[in-house]
Formats: C-alpha cells, sequence, structure tokens
C-alpha cells in the first residue's frame, strides 16, 4: 500500500511536464530540491536528475569522467567481502570528485596520467578544499567493526538468488540498522572541533615567499589595505596562505592607524623584501594597485586617500597544512 502511494504521489508530482521532451528546470518547494525533469516517451516515465550535466548528457550520449585514488571501502570482486584497499576511482561529475575528496582527505590524491581530466581551476580548488580539510584536522572516513558486519550480512541477503520470509525481513532489519549506523558514525566525524574555532578566520594571501620567511621570523608585522568605510580588522584572526593555497601560519591583527595614502614614508616598509629597489618604486606600485582597487567600488584614488597601516602578531605556525 505504501509503495503504490508514494508511486501515485510521484506521478502526481511530475504530471506537469509531461509533454516536455527536453529537461525542465523544476524547484520543488516542499521538497526544498531542485531537479531536471523531462518525460520518456519511448520508456513512458518521467527521467529526473539532481545535475544538468547528467540530463542532457542522456540526450547528447556524452559524459566526462574524473578519475582519482584514495582508501576506499571497496570490493575486489563481486564474492568478496569489501574492505579498506587503495585503489583507483572514477566519477562522472567535478561535484562527486569534491565529494569523494570530503571522504577522503588524507589519501586522495590524482594520480599524474589522469591530471590532464583536470582543469587548472578545478586543481586548483582541490588542492584549497584539501588544505582546508587538513586544517581542521578531518580525517579518511572509516566504517566501525560494527557496521563493516552488518553491511556484510546486508550484501549476502541481498545477493542471494531467492530468500526465505524470515531472510527478507531479516534484510529489511539490517537495511534499517545499517543506515542508523552510518548516521551514527557520521554526525561524529561532522562535529569538528577546529571548523567551528576557525569559522569566523579570514585569507591572508601573499605570493612573495620572502615576506612569509619574515613574517614566520617576525620580522614583518603589517599589511597595508585600502581603507573602507566602517571596518576594523582588530582582534580578527587570519590565516596566512602563500600562492600555492598551502595555511602558513595563524595571525590576529591587533592595532591599525588610517593614514592618507602621502603620508605613507620608508620607515614604515620594507620594500627591499617587496622585490622593490626604491621605496618611491615600491610606492608608485601600491598607489597603482589601490586606484585599480577602487575602480570595482566606482571610488577615485588620490595621494589623500586613506589607507589603513594594519599590525599583527604571528599566534602559530602551520606545518604541512597541519595545526596543533
Amino acid at each position: 500500500m505504501g509503495n503504490f502511494l508514494r508511486k501515485r504521489k510521484y506521478r502526481k508530482r511530475y504530471k506537469r511536464f509531461k509533454t516536455c521532451s527536453l529537461p525542465y528546470p523544476f524547484y520543488d518547494v516542499t521538497r526544498d530540491t531542485y531537479e531536471w525533469v523531462y518525460f520518456d516517451s519511448i520508456r513512458r516515465s518521467y527521467s529526473v536528475d539532481r545535475s544538468i550535466l547528467y540530463a542532457l548528457g542522456d540526450f547528447a550520449r556524452v559524459g566526462v569522467t574524473y578519475h582519482y585514488q584514495a582508501n576506499i571501502y571497496a570490493r575486489k570482486h563481486r564474492n568478496e567481502r569489501a574492505s579498506y584497499r587503495i585503489k583507483i576511482n572514477h566519477v562522472h561529475n567535478f561535484e562527486e570528485v569534491v565529494q569523494a575528496l570530503y571522504n577522503h582527505p588524507d589519501t586522495f590524491i590524482i594520480p599524474h596520467e589522469y591530471l590532464k581530466e583536470y582543469s587548472e581551476q578545478e586543481l586548483k580548488y582541490l588542492k584549497s578544499i584539501q588544505n582546508y580539510l587538513h586544517i581542521i584536522d578531518l580525517r579518511d572516513e572509516k566504517r566501525s567493526k560494527e557496521l563493516n558486519e552488518v553491511t556484510n550480512v546486508l550484501e549476502e541477503l541481498y545477493y542471494k538468488k531467492k530468500r526465505t520470509i524470515k531472510e527478507h525481513f531479516k534484510l529489511k532489519k539490517y537495511d534499517k540498522l545499517e543506515s542508523k549506523l552510518l548516521n551514527k558514525e557520521r554526525l561524529v566525524r561532522y562535529n569538528n572541533s577546529k571548523a567551528k574555532r576557525y569559522l569566523l578566520f579570514k585569507n591572508m594571501y601573499e605570493e612573495n615567499n620572502n615576506i612569509i620567511d619574515s613574517i614566520l621570523k617576525e620580522e614583518r608585522d603589517y599589511r597595508i589595505y585600502r581603507k573602507f568605510k566602517n571596518s576594523s580588522r582588530i582582534g580578527k584572526k587570519y590565516f596566512l596562505i602563500d600562492k600555492e593555497g598551502n595555511y602558513r601560519a595563524i595571525l590576529e591583527f591587533v592595532s591599525e592607524e588610517a593614514i592618507p595614502f602621502k603620508d605613507l614614508t620608508d620607515d614604515m616598509v620594507n620594500y627591499k623584501i617587496s622585490g622593490f629597489k626604491s621605496f618611491k618604486d615600491y610606492k608608485q606600485d601600491l598607489y597603482y594597485k589601490f586606484a585599480e582597487e577602487s575602480k570595482w567600488y566606482r571610488e577615485d584614488f588620490n595621494d589623500n586617500s586613506k589607507i589603513c597601516y594594519a599590525k599583527f602578531v604571528l599566534q602559530e605556525i602551520i606545518v604541512n597544512n597541519r595545526t596543533r
């Protein structure tokens, strides 16, 4: 009876799309879901996808493939019990790659021979996400012994050619038990204390390795910004991140001073470590950067425009994207 009602509800939900021979963008307010729906006149059924990539791929009969390697819970052969093993897997959606990384942040890599499947932007994104997951000490998803035992029983029952009535009810029981244990273990994994602690941290990017080294040696303790109205960095914590996306330190801003750009003097900065031969060249380059940035906000920048000379303290040095 329950299955009949679910099917009737399903047909009623998508009935309006029976004339659609191409994917229709459907947002279901009741379920708060976004889907692509069309009616397959050959199979006489509705095709529903969360991804437009899959929905249109069905029509053009094309798709994309992304390979990766990780310590994955899987079976080597059909009749073998699943276990964790380092193996190469593949998916057909970049979002699924990100999910694999989220599940296996410690062992996830993209083998060299498959790098060509990814764009430079995608690789940069994956590295940044993986570095963040390392920062919060999120480890590979690991199933408990109890969960593995339940899954093994469930698979044995599922792949049985014939099941007794008793085994049929046992299958339903273990299916619910597996879901319960899986949810319980995931709730523990996703309750991350460091993610909570770093929630309000901001990122401070620095491409110059010499500047990063001087910050880590506590020889440099300032940052110069264009002044924004009603904004302050005092008391705020930042991750110092290099050009490779690696987390290098935690900094906290302790003071700031708003001054006209023309009042910035050579004794306030170390222009040589920034790669400039003279303070004049350094200041001209900084002026150009602030003038270009101001255009985005439809503002003018001149010698009288205010800049923020902010000072920070080094709180913690980060090694290999791992905090203490």
